[in-house]
């Protein structure tokens, strides 16, 4: 039998369109094209981070692979949304590969980093260009609260975060910068997020 029928409940050309033969045949056409192009992201977050020094490839890769869960997915539409949300984890980590290899060696942010009561002494205010007072430099190192206890809690932990992927030529909060963040904490715990703390993943350990 057809799931879908000419009078458009389930348009032609759709995924879910055709005898359950071959819907299931094109759903797992996708899912190992899927599989494939996750394997190859994993990988190449993998090289830098090895490259720089970071010894823990391998739970990076499991973290990718276990949080995302997708190759336990039966779904195109929740494959893809899920897709967008791993590519977007491998670009934060990517843009902060100095950055993690930095805290992971020193415990400290690379000397390119300043607080914002650091900028503010040189005359930065939020909304303006960090580029304008000072050329060169990032903002990171500030206290993050973790009010929303969205990170792991425990006695004594602070949590700090730091920029990464920011054009300060323009505005941290310019709609053209991305939510890219780091925070680490005071124990050697590092994560990230791609939309400005909505959601994280662990990077380290």
């Amino acid at each position: 039998s057809k799931l879908g029928d000419e009078k458009g409940r389930i348009r032609k050309g759709s995924n879910q369109y055709g005898t359950k033969e071959e819907v299931e045949e094109r759903q797992a056409l996708l899912k190992n094209s899927l599989e494939s192009a996750i394997d190859m992201v994993v990988t190449s977050v993998t090289i830098p981070l090895t490259i720089k020094g970071i010894s823990k490839g391998k739970e990076i890769v499991n973290n990718y692979k276990l949080n995302n869960s997708l190759k336990e997915l039966n779904y195109p539409a929740h494959n893809a949304a899920n897709y967008v949300k791993l590519k977007e984890q491998y670009r934060v980590s990517e843009l902060a590969n100095d950055v993690v290899d930095s805290i992971a060696k020193t415990g400290r942010l690379p000397n390119n980093y300043m607080t914002k009561d650091q900028a503010k002494v040189l005359g930065w205010s939020e909304g303006k260009a960090l580029n304008n007072y000072a050329p060169g430099k990032a903002i990171g190192g500030d206290v993050f609260n973790n009010s929303t206890r969205i990170l792991p809690i425990k006695n004594g932990r602070i949590w700090y975060e730091a920029d990464v992927g920011i054009d300060y030529k323009m505005s941290r909060s310019n709609f053209k910068n991305p939510g890219y963040r780091i925070l680490y904490s005071s124990d050697g715990l590092i994560y990230g997020t791609y939309d400005h703390y909505e959601t994280v993943f662990p990077i380290l350990p």
